[in-house]
């Protein structure tokens, strides 16, 4: 992989990260708002559980393109 090629996917991987961890963030809310409000939090969740195993999965990427040597 090129150096160009390794920094365009490092940039896009952080770009998917910062909006993942600010949906995360959204849903988190989302679910103390919906407790507040006495209603079943039981499909937000899951979403977020999804969600968190998505960040995971980006974080990962992250470092295996940090790990490539140029």
């Amino acid at each position: 992989m090129s150096r160009f090629d390794k920094e365009r996917y490092l940039g896009l991987t952080e770009d998917r990260i910062s909006r993942g961890e600010q949906r995360i963030s959204r849903q988190l809310a989302l679910i103390e708002k919906l407790r507040h409000r006495h209603h079943s939090t039981d499909l937000a969740e899951d979403t977020l559980s999804a969600m968190e195993t998505t960040l995971r999965q980006f974080y990962k990427q992250r470092n295996t393109l940090l790990s490539l040597k140029e």
